[in-house]
């Protein structure tokens, strides 16, 4: 009885967390806690196009701002080249070489300060990789199974499962456990929020599953559960198939307005 008693209020000292809110950055009542840290990347599939800069990269620039006006608040701003997570799609890779090169110029030039903010690749940082493989061994397939966006990546209906005859055809582990490597950005940076935009906010949940599912297993808060900042911007449809969101890696080029 008091064994039982001792574990349980263990389980309330370390593994009760406050309820994760959604924040928008354009909220005015949005302020960052000192010592943040945000953290968030793009994939380096093609040239940007609008629904990259109303999705993303606008919300950094917004971040940039607001750190530039409020530098006391001490946040870290890490902004990166998610060259790891386009090889879960067929790639020519010498393309692939020039747009992350390109992909990194355009963070830039759509006005994220190299001085305000961490800007690198994704590959650079070998703890990334490392820690995916160790995060895999705590992910559920059924929760996988559950995502979105491999069944978008691969053409797929929502109600799709990764047993079906069509997914087994196309469907490789490395887009299948791909929001394993989102959260292993997320996780090895020590991120406290992240922006994401909506479709993206369903991996950032199985982010903060896999990080309490990690704390448990090791008897602590050893990672933080980290806060989703929701871009402003709903997702910009694709201008010949409206059922898709805008797309890097569409070949047509009526499909999409780029911005560079």
């Amino acid at each position: 009885m008091i064994k039982k008693t001792i574990r349980r209020a263990i389980r309330v000292r370390y593994y009760s967390q406050p309820t994760v809110q959604t924040i928008s950055v354009l909220d005015p009542n949005f302020k960052l806690a000192n010592n943040s840290t945000i953290v968030s990347g793009i994939q380096p599939t093609g040239t940007f196009h609008l629904g990259n800069y109303f999705g993303a990269i606008k919300s950094w620039h917004d971040l940039n701002t607001k750190v530039n006006k409020d530098p006391e608040t001490k946040t870290s701003l890490s902004f990166f080249v998610a060259d790891l997570h386009s090889l879960t799609v067929p790639q020519d890779y010498q393309l692939l070489h020039k747009q992350r090169i390109e992909a990194f110029a355009s963070i830039i030039a759509c006005g994220n300060d190299p001085d305000t903010s961490t800007i690198f690749y994704q590959s650079t940082i070998p703890e990334i990789a490392q820690l995916n493989w160790i995060l895999t061994c705590f992910t559920g397939m059924g929760y996988l199974n559950r995502m979105t966006q491999w069944k978008s990546k691969a053409n797929l209906k929502d109600t799709a499962n990764v047993s079906d005859s069509d997914a087994l055809g196309k469907v490789k582990l490395g887009l299948f456990g791909y929001p394993v490597l989102m959260a292993s950005d997320v996780l090895t940076l020590k991120a406290t929020h992240v922006p994401v935009g909506e479709d993206q906010s369903q991996h950032l949940e199985l982010t903060r599953d896999i990080a309490e599912s990690f704390n448990k297993s090791v008897g602590g808060p050893y990672f933080e559960l980290p806060k989703t900042i929701l871009t402003p911007t709903k997702k910009i449809l694709n201008l010949k198939n409206p059922e898709k969101k805008m797309s890097k890696s569409d070949k047509d080029p009526l499909s999409k307005i780029l911005i560079t």
